[in-house]
C-alpha cells in the first residue's frame, strides 16, 4: 500500500496545503524523515538534490509550530542554509505549505537592508530562514534572541562546510537552548562533516535515501573530451564547442551552464552573446535585487540560458531545466552532483554534459568513483581550420571541434576510450541503525 501525506500524522492544515500544491504521494525521504521530526528526534538526512528534501523538514516543522506563537524577538525555529538563493527558495516553500496556518517567516540574508530586517524581527516571526553571517550580525547587536529557538534545521551541510560556515554555525549553536531538536541535511557526507555531526546531534536517526554522491537515474550524463588543444586556446575552443553543442541539440529547451570562476561566467556570456545566443549571468558579485531578477527571468522562461558560478548549484528548484552544462569540471567533486541535480527534477528527464580536456581525465575518473557510475564519453578532435562549417539539421554553426579521430591519415568516428578507475573509498557514517536505501 502506498503511503499518502494523510498517513504521516501531519496537521490537516498542512496536508490540505500540500494537496493544493498538487502533491499526492510523499517521496522516500519525506516518508522516513517526517515521522522522526514529529516525534522530536535529531535527524541526519542524506539525500541527493531533487528528492523532496526541503518539504521533508518544512512539513513537520509547520505542523509542530502551528498551535503556538513566538515570543518577542524569539523565533521558535531556525533554518540555516549556505546561500541567499536557497534561503529565498525555502521561504517560498514555507509560505506554500503554511498558507492555512497563521505562521510567519522571515528571511535574513546579505544584500538586503539591515533596518528592514530589524523591523521584521520586531514583529516576532515564528521561523527565521537565514544565512549564518547576517544572522550573527543581528544576534551580536542584541536585535535577535535565540534562547527560545528549540528547532534548528541545517540545510546543505556539505556546502556549509565548503563555504567555511562551520565556525558561524558553532557560534549559533551556543545561542540556542540546551534542549533543542536539530536536523542536519546534506547530499554528501565528507569526513569533516561527519565529525561535526557527531558533535552536534544527540542520538540521531540517520536516513540515507541514496548512496553518498549518487546522481538521479533520470539524468543522462555525458562527458565531452576535447583533444589536442594548445593551452592558450582552451577557453575559446571550449566556448565554440559549447555553442555548437547547444545549437545542435534539438531536445534542448533551456540550460544552466556552470563555470568555476566569476570571470569566466562573464567572458562566456559575452562570447555567446556575440554569437547571437541570448543569456544571463548569475554569480556572487551581483546585487541581491539583480540576482532575484535573473532567477525570475530564467524560471519564467524569459531567459533561456543561465551562465552561473556555483552559487546556483544549490537550492534552485526549477523543474523544467532540460540541460546542465559543466563548462568547467568542478573543483570540488561533490559539486558535480549538485550542479547536474538542477536538471532531472521531480521525476522529469534531464541531460548533463561536462566539457573537458585530455589533462582533466583523472578528475573525471574521481567523479566516476564518487557517483559509482561509468560516464558516457565522447572524444572531439580539434581541427586546425577554424573557418570550417559544421552543420546540424537546418542550422549551420562555426566551430573548431568535430567528433572524429585521426587514424592512418583518415578521419573516422571516435570510439570510447575507457581508462582504469581508482578505488576511492567513501566513508560510511553510522549514527544509528535506521538507514533507508532506494532499491
Amino acid at each position: 500500500m502506498q503511503t499518502e501525506f494523510s498517513h504521516l500524522n501531519l496537521q490537516d492544515s498542512v496536508t490540505s496545503a500540500v494537496k493544493d500544491a498538487g502533491y499526492t504521494d510523499p517521496t522516500l525521504v519525506q516518508i522516513n524523515a517526517i515521522p522522526k521530526i514529529l516525534e522530536g528526534f535529531d535527524l541526519l538526512g542524506i539525500a541527493q538534490t531533487g528528492t523532496g528534501k526541503t518539504a521533508s523538514y518544512l512539513l513537520p516543522l509547520i505542523s509542530k509550530l502551528s498551535t503556538k506563537r513566538s515570543r518577542a524577538l524569539m523565533p521558535r525555529a531556525l533554518i540555516l542554509c549556505p546561500t541567499r538563493e536557497l534561503a529565498l527558495q525555502i521561504s517560498k516553500a514555507f509560505k506554500l505549505y503554511g498558507k492555512n496556518t497563521k505562521l510567519t517567516d522571515l528571511t535574513i540574508i546579505g544584500g538586503t537592508s539591515y533596518k528592514d530586517q530589524e523591523r521584521a524581527i520586531a514583529k516576532s516571526p515564528d521561523v527565521i530562514i537565514a544565512t549564518p553571517g547576517r544572522l550573527l550580525d543581528h544576534c551580536s547587536k542584541g536585535k535577535l534572541l535565540l534562547s527560545q529557538t528549540k528547532s534548528l534545521i541545517i540545510d546543505e551541510g556539505d556546502r556549509m562546510l565548503d563555504m567555511g560556515f562551520i565556525p558561524d554555525i558553532k557560534q549559533i549553536l551556543n545561542l540556542l537552548p540546551s534542549s533543542r531538536q536539530i536536523g542536519l541535511f546534506s547530499a554528501t557526507m565528507p569526513t569533516e562533516l561527519e565529525v561535526i555531526a557527531r558533535q552536534i546531534l544527540i542520538n540521531p536517526f540517520k536516513i540515507e535515501i541514496t548512496p553518498q554522491g549518487s546522481t538521479s537515474q533520470e539524468i543522462e550524463q555525458k562527458i565531452h573530451i576535447i583533444e589536442q588543444v594548445s593551452k592558450k586556446d582552451l577557453f575559446i575552443k571550449k566556448s565554440e564547442h559549447l555553442l555548437l553543442t547547444i545549437r545542435g541539440d534539438s531536445k534542448l529547451k533551456n540550460s544552466i551552464i556552470f563555470c568555476n570562476r566569476k570571470k569566466d561566467v562573464e567572458n562566456l556570456a559575452k562570447f555567446l552573446s556575440s554569437r547571437g545566443l541570448e543569456n544571463a549571468c548569475l554569480h556572487g558579485n551581483l546585487t541581491q535585487i539583480l540576482r532575484n531578477t535573473v532567477l525570475d527571468d530564467f524560471s519564467t522562461g524569459k531567459t533561456k540560458h543561465l551562465i552561473a558560478s556555483d552559487v546556483a548549484s544549490r537550492g534552485l528548484d526549477i523543474p523544467e531545466v532540460s540541460h546542465v552544462f559543466n563548462f568547467d569540471v568542478p573543483i570540488n567533486l561533490e559539486d558535480y552532483v549538485h550542479r547536474i541535480g538542477r536538471t532531472g527534477r521531480a521525476g522529469k528527464r534531464g541531460n548533463a554534459i561536462t566539457i573537458c580536456f585530455d589533462r582533466e581525465k583523472p578528475i573525471i575518473e574521481k567523479i566516476e568513483n564518487l557517483i559509482n557510475k561509468k560516464l558516457d564519453k565522447q572524444y572531439f578532435y580539434q581541427k586546425n581550420q577554424l573557418a570550417d562549417k559544421v552543420t546540424f539539421g537546418n542550422s549551420t554553426s562555426h566551430s573548431g571541434t568535430e567528433n572524429v579521430e585521426k587514424s592512418e591519415g583518415k578521419l573516422k568516428p571516435m570510439s570510447e576510450k575507457p581508462w582504469v578507475q581508482m578505488n576511492n573509498h567513501i566513508p560510511d557514517f553510522l549514527l544509528k541503525p535506521t538507514t533507508y536505501s532506494k532499491n
